[in-house]
């Protein structure tokens, strides 16, 4: 999946990083915090730290909110 941001583009989603954007999609996968860290070679304490940014990115509070969002973005197939 990539991220392309455009001028105007009022997704939150484009308010994500690479980095959180990556992590954003792999949860929304349904990927768990040890196994993204695993993945992408850093702690699971990280890899939290991240999530809950991007939660707060995205004015989400759970996973399934997250699964959601990308689902209706098309970062996710349903």
């Amino acid at each position: 999946m990539a991220l392309q941001k455009t001028r105007g583009d009022k997704s939150p989603i484009a308010g994500l990083s690479v980095r959180e954007f990556e992590i954003f999609c792999m949860i929304a996968e349904g990927f768990t915090v040890a196994e993204i860290g695993k993945r992408l070679s850093l702690s699971a304490k990280t890899i939290a730290n991240y999530v809950t940014q991007i939660k707060a990115k995205l004015g989400v509070s759970t996973s399934a909110e997250m699964a959601r969002l990308a689902i209706r973005n098309g970062f996710l197939k349903a």
